[in-house]
């Protein structure tokens, strides 16, 4: 009765850890896992983040960059998170305990599980080798849960998206020439893109549709900050 009044109260920052701490002790072991493919789904950067816990403490946090074009969707991401965390639990001698993996993604569940089937060419060589690895895992069982509930792996994933995507804007704005950038009383242009005087924001499509989105900088802005600091 007490962890049902907990839930149901508005949400504390107090009262999610409680509520989160009696989830995972459900089981010896849980797998929270996500993955992500972005700014395009497919042949975006792909990558993963997954979380252990261990009777409510938590063991470890994994997070990577998988790859970047062709080949990189979605369910490719999901599927690498399990298998990262499968692995570490593996390496650490952890496989025989009881173990829940629990995602948002229903196609890998429900593949994992055995209730649906694996059609894509793409995902069939994640698959075998997710099943290898299942192999010895004696007790493990496979939970689907909402979005809001996978809130710590998500976040993992978007930190290895970030900075993946960060460097390789900085790497653009090392290629921006003094020459293409003009300074007015009241903004920058760059290469033809507007900024602010405070380089809040950029007219390019790369801030626009993604920096915007994610909380990053474009390489315009990136150009403009790194000048300013230098004169300094």
């Amino acid at each position: 009765m007490r962890i049902r009044l907990l839930l149901e109260e508005p949400i504390h920052p107090t009262v999610e850890i409680v509520a989160r701490s009696r989830r995972v002790m459900g089981q010896d072991i849980i797998i929270y896992c996500d993955g992500l493919c972005e700014p395009v789904n497919p042949g975006g950067t792909a990558t993963y983040g997954f979380v252990v816990y261990r009777k409510g403490r938590k063991l470890k946090e994994g997070l990577g960059i998988i790859g970047e074009g062709s080949g990189m969707t979605n369910n490719v991401a999901e599927y690498t998170a399990a298998i990262e965390g499968l692995r570490y639990l593996k390496r650490r001698r952890l496989h025989r305990k009881k173990i829940m993996v629990k995602s948002d993604s229903q196609l890998l569940i429900n593949q994992l599980n055995g209730s649906w089937q694996v059609r894509s060419a793409r995902i069939r060589p994640l698959y075998e080798k997710a099943q290898r690895l299942l192999r010895n895992f004696p007790r493990i069982s496979f939970r689907w849960i909402p979005r809001e509930e996978n809130d710590e792996a998500d976040l993992l994933s978007r930190q290895a998206y970030m900075g993946e995507a960060q460097k390789s804007r900085e790497v653009g704005a090392r290629k921006i020439k003094k020459e293409e950038v003009k300074v007015f009383p009241d903004h920058y242009e760059v290469r033809g893109y507007w900024l602010p005087k405070d380089v809040s924001s950029c007219t390019c499509p790369d801030w626009q549709k993604r920096c915007r989105k994610w909380g990053m900088l474009c390489k315009h802005q990136i150009f403009v900050l790194k000048g300013k600091a230098k004169t300094r």
